[in-house]
């Protein structure tokens, strides 16, 4: 057994054999920390807060909560620029052309926080398609998803009914039955893999397309060949960052008013604007700490040259610019953004 540890385990355990002081400290001190824990355990009963942290799998309730909450709706003053204008009435044209194919999917990619969801988000509210399709539905696709869950939001969506307890063959069919008495746009969000297509709503989708020509796919991804994977006639739409001016107006967008005070800091904007290269997230994110700051060029200066712009080795998913936006907050908040971080995504 003793073969069996780690030289460094060894150390602490001859330490702790030699010095019973230091043991009773150390096991006073767990004791401690263990009685904490049973604290914050018996309090965060009282305000519904995650208390086994064990597994954070998503139960299917949870997956199901998620998929209800995440919604087309947007705020539209958001919304900057001719390029966003043109685009969403190019796809409108796309999705409503009629063409010989049972099915089309129409995808919209970029890489994350180029403001793909908004613009889904604006062509699913536009009147031209409200008209035009009967049934139009919006699915958020987390990366972990429960198959017979997805099919019950996706009925529900296309205000059909079905019973909770139905299995998923019986959903698959339900869903089928809804979407063959008129023609539907489903709007797939945030897509990461063709599972969800392949393996719940490929069946549903085709057969009912047969029963409507005309039916559209729309897609939100990341990925460049996802559309080409799920196998049916495809339009591909790249989106592009956002110009300067674009991008200034959607910085003063995040600010509080008076806007004559920020045009006098433009100079310096415009260079944290580049830094952001042209993303509309990280440019809400960079105008939402400055909102916090003084309106001056020195405090504008201080984020401008803050070394977290050039920290190395962050995590894929984690840029500079966000990482800079943690950097600022206070640590209360650094602890309570970092709870939040515990929850499955999209809850």
């Amino acid at each position: 057994m003793e073969e069996m540890l780690p030289g460094f385990l060894k150390q602490v355990l001859f330490s702790l054999w030699n010095n019973p002081l230091l043991a009773h400290k150390i096991g006073s001190r767990i004791k401690e920390l263990n009685q904490r824990l049973d604290d914050i355990h018996n309090e965060s009963a009282k305000f519904n807060f995650i208390t086994n942290l064990g597994s954070m799998k998503p139960t299917n309730a949870e997956l199901h909560s998620s998929a209800q909450k995440m919604t087309s709706e947007f705020n539209e003053s958001d919304i900057v620029g001719e390029k966003i204008e043109k685009d969403t009435k190019e796809l409108v044209q796309v999705l409503i052309t009629h063409e010989n194919h049972s099915i089309k999917v129409v995808s919209i990619v970029g890489m994350g926080g180029m403001g793909k969801t908004t613009l889904a988000q604006k062509i699913f509210k536009e009147t031209t398609i409200q008209e035009h399709f009967k049934m139009k539905i919006w699915l958020s696709i987390t990366q972990h998803f429960d198959d017979a869950d997805l099919l019950r939001t996706a009925i529900k969506h296309a205000e059909g009914h079905h019973d909770e307890r139905q299995e998923k063959s019986l959903l698959t069919r339900t869903l089928t039955n809804i979407l063959s008495t008129g023609k539907f746009l489903l709007v797939m969000d945030d897509v990461w893999s063709e599972n969800a297509w392949n393996d719940v709503l490929n069946v549903p989708i085709m057969n009912a397309s047969h029963n409507q020509p005309g039916s559209r796919v729309l897609i939100t991804t990341r990925k460049e060949d996802l559309a080409q994977r799920m196998r049916a006639s495809f339009h591909q739409h790249h989106v592009s960052p956002l110009d300067e001016e674009d991008a200034w107006s959607l910085l003063k967008k995040q600010l509080p008013p008076p806007s004559d005070q920020v045009d006098q800091l433009k100079d310096v904007g415009m260079k944290i604007i580049r830094k952001c290269g042209g993303l509309p997230l990280a440019i809400k994110v960079m105008g939402g700490m400055l909102s916090t700051k003084y309106q001056s060029e020195r405090e504008w200066v201080a984020v401008l040259n803050n070394p977290a712009w050039s920290v190395a080795g962050l995590p894929k998913d984690l840029d500079n610019r966000l990482y800079l936006s943690y950097q600022d907050l206070s640590p209360q908040l650094k602890q309570c953004f970092l709870y939040c971080s515990l929850f499955p995504k999209g809850r």
